[in-house]
């Protein structure tokens, strides 16, 4: 290798900038992977950085520690001195955006990349993760790398080292120099001291007043809640605050700084104690199911929650203080303050929102903080909505757009991600490549067309599926493959059992968003409704689309044509709700496999509420049932029919009569649950269907217990039986 002294020289200077203005710095080694990873590990023994404060992100090289993409978000929390991200190992942009957070003021980063003018075209490793069955490698066109260089290129405090040629030189200075902290310790900024002020509001303030507290990263929100919850815990008497986030490691800090102030405290597992007092983590969906008693919830991380069940939360807990990132890796946080403020202004038009500016870990203007702004468009928003005002169907057109205009058009990129940024909370950089390079997708846009702009309003992406041949959708069937980027044909073929399922071609909606200024006006359904135009133009069986279950979402679907074909048994880590999946027939033989697979999934459904599914919401099964296919009337003889009428009618045990009493509710609900009132869908629900204590069952349906529940019951029955009786005939 050439003489490197030039470079370990640059690199020492570059440092030096960075400690002066207490900002970060990018050092990009653009060349041959060997070289590139020997310059960093001379530059690494060169710097003055302790071991501990050393992170290479790529494979192992050296003695520096290393971990893989894949575990980079186990750093979250830490602090480094020096960041090595080793692109020739694959750049992930989730691990990029997530590592990036955790190097400090002073700190330099080396960009390891191939040559800038061969990256686009470089086989990133990380591509397997982009790559769906009946694909090919060469379909990936690289556009995010083309995307990421040009903002490499022309992104500020970022020095770019090519191999074999001449070094830049260091010119770039910051405007002005690093702030002083006008705070005594423990606090570190005046924004992170009025949030500590403003939580010990809440805990010791009027109850139902929640705090919302917003940042971009490195602002101190997490570190606050953990200052707070140690104040209020060594001088407030609270004896049991409760933290929850998306993950245990998220809120590590949280603990940390919870610790610093509480003397003798030890931390086992998921709980910090002091005394006889505890800061306790429990995940979201543990703690909606178990619901324990605090004096105050802390919930870190809430853009990457979902609504409902922030919603959730709010209703059981009297003092909660949420917490989230705006510009995450994470997930949405803007989609979190749209979505989710809409709910506070009702249920607790009391509550209060701070704003965290001034940055902790770094000085203002940082030049890496920007750069990842712009490199995984974590800054993109969707249109103003004052350019919306007065917008009509006819003044909007649908069209495919290809990735490459996405690239020549940054506005249009730039709204189009915004959009699907604040629809979804867990839109991610990773979703930026997908939506760039995924060689599967179709990418449809809703435009207003006024006279001299267009903005984009809605957003569809489509992914298609199937077309596997019969001896693969064979092996899918029985569960022995499982195609990656799939989900409408291995769900077909391996879970309701349908081998046709695989061969047919599919198209799954991956994403579908509106603009917030234009919701509930037919906008989503016109754009569904071209794009199944288009679907059967070219020839597709079937169009599905599987998403969190919810009942507005399932009317939605079942308005566009989609009828639901199977519920998920498990709830979602993502979203803390069932799955559904959606399907809309497109062709004859789409039709056929469509009826197949909605009578087959309401037989499981209808099996499954007894026990996998018995602690599935009533509202939303009802929903469910409501908008399945009739079913045929049940089989009954005379001497169940009698069976049934002397329960019905007198005192017949229910636990005699529930062999034939059940199949008369599903039909019931199934084909006349708009005839019974919404008390009694509830009550036969929860008891005859998914067979619900007693107990469990009168607290569930309002009722003081056993007797009045059968009392109900039987008046139930007596309705379904006459229904039963008159549809014999």
């Amino acid at each position: 290798m050439a003489d490197l002294k030039p470079i370990l020289q640059l690199a020492q200077q570059l440092r030096q900038q960075a400690v002066q203005q207490r900002q970060r710095r990018v050092l990009l080694m653009s060349g041959e992977a060997v070289w590139c990873r020997g310059c960093a590990e001379a530059i690494a023994h060169e710097l003055v950085i302790p071991a501990q404060q050393r992170l290479w992100i790529g494979e192992p090289y050296g003695d520096i520690e290393c971990l893989p993409n894949r575990q980079a978000k186990t750093r979250l929390g830490s602090e480094c001195q020096l960041l090595i991200y080793d692109a020739h190992s694959g750049f992930d942009p989730d691990s990029f955006g997530a590592v990036s957070g955790t190097l400090c003021g002073g700190g330099l980063l080396l960009l390891l990349a191939p040559p800038l003018n061969q990256w686009p075209q470089f086989d990133d490793p990380e591509y397997s993760r982009l790559l769906v069955a009946n694909y090919q490698l060469s379909q990936i066109k690289g556009r995010f790398l083309q995307h990421l260089v040009a903002e490499l290129q022309q992104a500020e405090g970022v020095l770019v080292c090519t191999q074999g040629e001449v070094l830049p030189s260091l010119e770039w200075v910051a405007d002005e120099p690093p702030e002083v902290c006008s705070v005594s310790a423990p606090y570190l900024s005046e924004d992170q001291q009025r949030a500590v002020t403003a939580i010990h509001h809440v805990m010791t303030g009027h109850r139902r007043r929640p705090l919302v507290i917003t940042s971009d990263r490195g602002r101190g929100k997490s570190g606050a809640l953990g200052l707070a919850a140690g104040q209020l815990l060594l001088q407030e008497g609270a004896r049991r605050i409760v933290l929850s986030a998306p993950s245990r490691e998220a809120v590590d800090s949280v603990f940390r700084q919870a610790s610093g102030l509480l003397p003798d405290s030890t931390r086992v597992g998921n709980c910090l104690g002091w005394r006889d007092a505890e800061l306790q983590f429990i995940a979201p969906d543990q703690l909606l199911m178990q619901r324990p008693e605090a004096d105050l919830l802390l919930v870190d991380e809430a853009a990457a929650i979902p609504v409902a069940m922030l919603q959730g939360m709010l209703a059981h807990y009297s003092r909660v203080v949420f917490s989230s990132t705006v510009h995450g890796y994470e997930g949405s946080g803007r989609g979190f303050a749209i979505r989710f403020q809409q709910h506070l202004d009702n249920d607790a038009p009391g509550w209060q929102a701070l704003r965290l500016k001034q940055p902790i870990r770094w000085a203002q203007n940082d030049p890496l903080e920007g750069l990842v702004f712009r490199a995984l468009c974590l800054d993109a928003e969707a249109t103003a909505n004052e350019k919306l005002d007065g917008l009509t169907l006819d003044g909007c057109q649908v069209r495919a757009v290809g990735r490459d205009e996405l690239m020549a058009q940054p506005l249009l990129l730039a709204e189009l991600f915004g959009l699907l940024v604040n629809a979804h909370y867990r839109t991610t950089p990773n979703d930026l490549r997908n939506l760039l390079d995924g060689p599967n997708l179709t990418l449809y846009v809703m435009e207003s067309i006024g006279e001299g702009s267009r903005h984009v309003v809605g957003v569809l992406l489509l992914a298609h599926e199937g077309g596997f041949d019969e001896v693969m959708a064979e092996q899918i069937q029985q569960g022995r493959r499982r195609p990656r980027g799939h989900l409408l044909a291995q769900t077909l073929a391996s879970q309701l059992g349908l081998q046709r399922g695989a061969q047919l071609s599919s198209a799954r909606v991956m994403r579908i968003a509106i603009h917030p200024a234009i919701q509930r006006c037919g906008f989503g359904a016109a754009l569904l409704r071209v794009v199944s135009e288009e679907c059967i133009a070219d020839g597709v069986d079937l169009l599905g689309a599987s998403f969190s279950a919810s009942k507005g979402v399932l009317q939605f679907w079942q308005k566009q044509g989609l009828g639901s074909v199977l519920l998920g048994l498990g709830h979602e880590s993502s979203s803390g709700a069932h799955s559904v999946l959606l399907l809309r027939p497109l062709s004859e033989v789409g039709s056929a496999l469509y009826q197949q697979a909605r009578l087959r999934g309401q037989r499981m459904l209808l099996a499954q509420l007894s026990d996998p599914l018995q602690r599935l919401e009533p509202e939303l099964a009802l929903c469910l049932l409501a908008q399945q296919p009739g079913l045929p009337l049940p089989s009954v003889d005379e001497q169940d029919l009698l069976d049934l009428h002397n329960f019905a009618h007198h005192q017949r045990g229910y636990e005699l009569t529930l062999h034939v009493l059940q199949p008369l509710v599903q039909w019931g609900l199934v084909n006349h649950g708009d005839q019974l009132s919404d008390d009694q869908q509830l009550l036969l629900f929860s008891k005859v269907l998914q067979q619900r204590s007693w107990g469990e069952c009168a607290q569930v349906c309002g009722y003081s217990g056993r007797k009045a529940l059968l009392v109900a019951i039987r008046q139930a029955a007596q309705l379904l039986l006459t229904r039963y009786l008159a549809s014999q005939c």
